[in-house]
């Protein structure tokens, strides 16, 4: 649990959310649902990981 502390609020400093707004059991029930939103926002993107950007 430590680690996975560490690593999430970690995380959450290099996004800006560091400046312990969040007490550390609300860090770890929160990383999941923004991480599940992150993923979902760059799943997205995928279908375009195949086409070609470059101009013609």
């Amino acid at each position: 649990m430590a680690v996975i502390y560490l690593i999430v609020n970690f995380g959450m400093h290099l996004v800006g959310w560091g400046n312990e707004m969040f007490s550390w059991w609300q860090t770890l029930l929160v990383a999941p649902v923004v991480g599940f939103f992150y993923w979902l926002f760059l799943s997205g993107f995928r279908r375009f990981a195949n086409e070609d950007v470059t101009p013609s």
